[in-house]
Formats: C-alpha cells, sequence, structure tokens
C-alpha cells in the first residue's frame, strides 16, 4: 500500500460504496471458490481450491491500516466471506486480542447457504454491518440450472436471519439465466419484493472469460494470457437465452421500478443511518 496514494484509493470507496466509517478500503483473505456457479468467473482464474489467510494475518494488515492511514472500515471482497465459523471465532479472538474489536466494522460478499443465526452472530460480533447475498434466481430450477447449490428457502432464511440481527443486506439477482422462461422471471421479481433487504442489484447474465458459460460458448481465451480488468472485459459477450437484449433491458426496468418502491424505503433508512454516522465520525475527527 506505501506504493500508491492511500488518501485518493479510499476516496474511491467513498464515492462508490457505502460505509460506516471513512477511511475505508478493501481487503481479501482468500482465492479461489469451493462452489462452480456456471456464470461466474472464479473457478476458471482463482480454481475451486480454497485459500484461505489466517485470522491472525488479517488482524496484522487490519492493525496496520488503522496505524498507518487511519482505516478502521473495509469491504472483504471475497466471493464468500462466511465459510467457516472456526475461521470467524478466530477472527474474533484475534480482534479482541489485538484492541480492534472495539473500532473495526466491515462489510462483505456472503453465501446464504452458509448464513444461519450462528455463523451471522459470529459475523455481528466481529463488526459486520452490511452483507451482499449472491441470490440470482427465485426459481429452484434455475439455480439448479447455474449449479448455485442453494434453494430458495435458504434465501428466505439468510436475508431474515440478517434482519433480525439488525445486518443490512443487499441482493444480487440476473435474469437470462440458462433454461430460464417467463415463469422463472416473474418468481425472481416475487422473491426480491418478498426479501427483507436493505439493497438491490438485478443485471443481465452475460459471458466472462473463466466462466463455464463462456467456455461452452466456444471463445478462445486463456487465464494465463491476461487477467487485467481490461482484457477481461474485452472478451465479455452477451448469453442467448430467450430473450433479445432490448427485452431484456424492459423487464429490467419494469422490475427495478417495482422493487424500487418496495424497498426504497429501506435503501433511504440504510443510506441515512451510514451518513449519519460517516458525519458523526467526521465531527470527532476535526475535533481531536
Amino acid at each position: 500500500r506505501h506504493l500508491v496514494n492511500m488518501k485518493r484509493y479510499c476516496e474511491i470507496a467513498k464515492r462508490y460504496e457505502l460505509h460506516k466509517t471513512h477511511p475505508a478500503t478493501q481487503v481479501m483473505y482468500s482465492r479461489g471458490c469451493p462452489n462452480a456457479c456456471t456464470y461466474c468467473t472464479t473457478p476458471g482464474i482463482w480454481g475451486n481450491r480454497v485459500r484461505q489467510r489466517s485470522a491472525r494475518n488479517i488482524v496484522y494488515e487490519l492493525c496496520e491500516l488503522r496505524d498507518k492511514y487511519g482505516v478502521t472500515d473495509v469491504k472483504f471482497f471475497d466471493d464468500t466471506f462466511n465459510m467457516s465459523k472456526k475461521w470467524m471465532r478466530e477472527f474474533w479472538k484475534e480482534l479482541k486480542l489485538s484492541g480492534l474489536l472495539d473500532e473495526f466494522v466491515f462489510r462483505c460478499l456472503g453465501r446464504v447457504s452458509n448464513a444461519d443465526m450462528e455463523m451471522l452472530s459470529l459475523m455481528k460480533n466481529c463488526g459486520c454491518y452490511l452483507i451482499e447475498f449472491g441470490v440470482e434466481s427465485g426459481s429452484q430450477s434455475v439455480l439448479d440450472n447455474i449449479r448455485k447449490n442453494i434453494t430458495v428457502q435458504e434465501v428466505r432464511d439468510a436475508f431474515r436471519n440478517a434482519r433480525k440481527l439488525k445486518i443490512y443486506t443487499k441482493g444480487f439477482f440476473m435474469v437470462n439465466l440458462p433454461g430460464e422462461g417467463w415463469r422463472d422471471i416473474e418468481k425472481t421479481k416475487q422473491l426480491m419484493l418478498e426479501l427483507p433487504m436493505n439493497d438491490y442489484a438485478l443485471s443481465i447474465c452475460m459471458l466472462f472469460p473463466g466462466s463455464q458459460l463462456f467456455a461452452e460458448a466456444g471463445i478462445e481465451w486463456t487465464a494465463d494470457a491476461d487477467v487485467s480488468g481490461e482484457a477481461i472485459q474485452s472478451h465479455v459477450r452477451e448469453y442467448r437465452g430467450r430473450y433479445d437484449l432490448e427485452q431484456l433491458n424492459r423487464i429490467v426496468s419494469e422490475i427495478g421500478n417495482e422493487v424500487r418502491k418496495k424497498h426504497g424505503f429501506e435503501y433511504a433508512k440504510m443510506l441515512w443511518n451510514l451518513n449519519r454516522r460517516l458525519i458523526y465520525s467526521e465531527i470527532k475527527r476535526m475535533l481531536k
């Protein structure tokens, strides 16, 4: 980090993502993913074998962020932060030993199948205030098609558990998935309206380098050639499902309008609460 302008770097987080305090930045504690979702680039780039840093190693980095740059709020940018309860318990112990426990907070990406009350309580105790869950579809048959290895009921349980613990949630959803028809899209919309979430993102399934869908399309690309963001984006292609791009954009717009009406207040509440804390922290910082 000493090689970059950290003040400028942290401004990116402030501009594009909600955080409880600032400055804030990103940290990764693992590589790889044990799952094999067909639309995801991770298996093709990082592989399916998971390599986790130790909780002590992560806390050492967090202490450096606090002491050198004043950062006590991070986003864990891993595909799945809630992989292991054992690791999360060790994380809590190391945070406590370091003196960070009472001042460190974080947001992360999580998996609904690992989001029972015990896991989410551990995460809450470690400072988690926002979890982003990859849901993708409200249709069980579509979830099975893309090898998501989750159930719709697990989705419901994860969001409800987070709400009970007062952890903010964001859901990621897609249309244009393999085998998806109009009834499946309707199920996705209904699930989005039903879930107690604060924020959402609805996108169109595309073919990304490294994913199984990309490989099945027969497009030439190798992960050892160039894995820069620019190179990967230049190879992204449209997945040819049942609907053309114009229809898909209309579907996304119409569903988005309904979901915003339903969850707009929840998003506004999260926005106000997080920004209010930011304002208070900035005032305290200036008065020191």
